[in-house]
C-alpha cells in the first residue's frame, strides 16, 4: 500500500470512528475508500456495536468524498444492519468500503458497506455527502446543516 496523503491520515485520526476502531487504510482513491477496522474491546458489547458501525460508515463516506468534494459530511443517509443479532458472536475485525455514485457541484451520492473477514455483510449505508463551507466546520466533526438565519418559511437551505 502507498503512503496515504496527510489529509486522509488527519481525517482518520480526528473522526469519532477512531474512538471505536483501530483503523487501517487499505485503499483511498478519488471516488472510493477501503479500510480495515478492528473494534476496540471496550466497545464489543451489543449495546455499542450499532453506534460504532454507523460511525465507521460515516467516516468511510467522508474519506471517499474528500478528494472530489474537499471537506464533506453526510447530509443524510440510511443505514441498514444485516447481522442478527448484533451480539458478542460478531467478529471484532471488519473490512469497510465506500464509493461515490454521482457527483454534482457540492453534492455526491455514496454507498458504503462493512463486511466480516469471511465476506458476510454486516451493515451498509447510502446517502448524500455535502461539501462543507469553511465557517460551518467544527473540530468535533459536528456540522450545522441549517440554522435560524438560513430558514425561510418551511424550507431549509
Amino acid at each position: 500500500m502507498r503512503e496515504q496523503p496527510e489529509v486522509i491520515t488527519s481525517l482518520l485520526i480526528n473522526h469519532s470512528a477512531n474512538v471505536f476502531f483501530e483503523i487501517r487504510p487499505l485503499v483511498c482513491s478519488a471516488n472510493s475508500a477501503r479500510l480495515g477496522l478492528v473494534l476496540r474491546s471496550e466497545f464489543a458489547k451489543a449495546s455499542h456495536i450499532t453506534s460504532a458501525l454507523g460511525c465507521a460508515l460515516d467516516c468511510l463516506a467522508s474519506i471517499a468524498g474528500h478528494q472530489v468534494l474537499g471537506d464533506c459530511a453526510a447530509a443524510e443517509s440510511e443505514v441498514n444492519f444485516h447481522h442478527e443479532p448484533l451480539l458478542a458472536d460478531l467478529p471484532r475485525e471488519f473490512i469497510a468500503e465506500a464509493s461515490l455514485d454521482l457527483v454534482e457541484n457540492s453534492l455526491a451520492l455514496f454507498t458504503s458497506c462493512i463486511y466480516t473477514p469471511d465476506n458476510q455483510l454486516v451493515a451498509n449505508a447510502c446517502g448524500t455527502l455535502k461539501r462543507l463551507r469553511p465557517h460551518k466546520q467544527h473540530t468535533n466533526n459536528l456540522v450545522v446543516m441549517a440554522d435560524w438565519r438560513e430558514l425561510q418559511g418551511a424550507c431549509a437551505h
